[in-house]
């Protein structure tokens, strides 16, 4: 059903994946400038504690 939807729009798939890609890419890099530049960078261990990346 969204398929037949999405080809009466003019809109393919791969373009759509290509664009959620892209995106998640830029918001990945954002986050990472944020937290090295902004807010002094990152550490596993450290005695500054908003140092520390959860993961």
């Amino acid at each position: 059903m969204g398929g037949a939807r999405m080809r009466e729009l003019g809109v393919q798939s791969w373009r759509l994946a290509v664009v959620a890609q892209v995106l998640g890419v830029a918001a990945c890099v954002m986050v990472l400038v944020w937290c090295i530049h902004f807010r002094g960078g990152l550490a596993f261990v450290a005695t500054n504690k908003s140092l520390i990346f959860n993961v």
